[in-house]
C-alpha cells in the first residue's frame, strides 16, 4: 500500500503498512496480532478451566451425599475429597491465571516494541523525503550553474558543495538509525536532527541570498 505525501513541498513516498525503508525491525503486525490471541487463548483456557473445577467439586459433592460415608458435618473419606477437588481446582486456576497475566505481559511488550517501530520507521520517512528534497535543490543549482559564469558560477557551486556535504552526512547518519536496535534508535537521533538542520539551514540560505 503506498501513500503520498509532501514533505518541504516535494512529492515522496512515504511509510505505510507492508512498506519497508531497510530498518532494522524485530516485530511485525503478525507479531502483535499472534500476542493478542494468545491472551484471549490464554483467558479462554482459564474459563473453561473455571467450569471445570465446578463441575468436579459439585460431582464429588454429589457423591458425597449419596455415599455411605456422608453424615451430614461430619468429616468422612467422601467428604475429604469434595475438599480435595476444590484445592485442586483453585490450583489449577491459579495455574491458569498466572499464564494469562503472562500472556497479557509478553502482548504489552510486543505492542510497546511494534509502536516504538514504527515511530522510527516514520522518521526515517520524513528524513527520506527531506534527503530527496534536497537533491532537488542540487539539481535545480547545478542547472543554474550551468548557465552561470564567473563569480556567479563559483558561488554556485560553493553552495551546491556546501549542501551536498550536509545531504551525505543526513544520509550516513539516517543509515545508523536505520540499522539501529528499535530501543536504541533515538540515541541516534539528536546527531542526524543536527546535521539535517544545518543542510535545511544552508538551502534556505541559498534561496535568500
Amino acid at each position: 500500500m503506498w501513500n503520498w505525501v509532501k514533505p518541504s513541498g516535494v512529492v515522496v513516498v512515504a511509510l505505510v503498512a507492508g512498506w519497508s525503508l531497510g530498518c532494522q525491525r524485530s516485530v511485525s503486525e503478525r507479531d502483535v496480532s499472534d500476542a493478542e490471541e494468545e491472551v484471549r487463548e490464554e483467558q479462554r483456557e482459564t474459563q473453561e478451566t473455571r467450569q471445570e473445577a465446578r463441575q468436579e467439586v459439585a460431582e464429588q459433592r454429589r457423591e458425597a451425599r449419596e455415599g455411605r460415608g456422608y453424615r451430614g458435618n461430619q468429616t468422612s473419606d467422601d467428604w475429604r475429597d469434595v475438599q480435595e477437588a476444590r484445592q485442586e481446582g483453585a490450583r489449577r486456576i491459579e495455574e491458569e491465571q498466572r499464564e494469562t497475566e503472562e500472556a497479557r505481559r509478553e502482548a504489552r511488550e510486543t505492542r510497546q516494541e511494534f509502536s516504538v517501530e514504527q515511530n522510527r520507521d516514520q522518521y526515517v520517512s520524513r528524513i527520506e523525503g527531506r534527503i530527496q528534497a534536497a537533491d532537488q535543490t542540487i539539481e535545480r543549482l547545478e542547472q543554474q550553474a550551468d548557465d552561470a559564469e564567473g563569480a556567479r558560477e563559483t558561488e554556485l557551486k560553493r553552495k551546491i558543495d556546501e549542501i551536498k556535504s550536509y545531504r551525505d552526512q543526513v544520509d550516513d547518519k539516517l543509515g545508523e538509525v536505520k540499522s539501529a536496535d528499535a530501543n536504541a534508535w533515538n540515541q541516534h537521533r539528536s546527531s542526524l536532527d543536527e546535521v539535517l538542520q544545518k543542510m535545511e539551514n544552508a538551502i534556505k540560505a541559498q534561496s535568500n541570498p
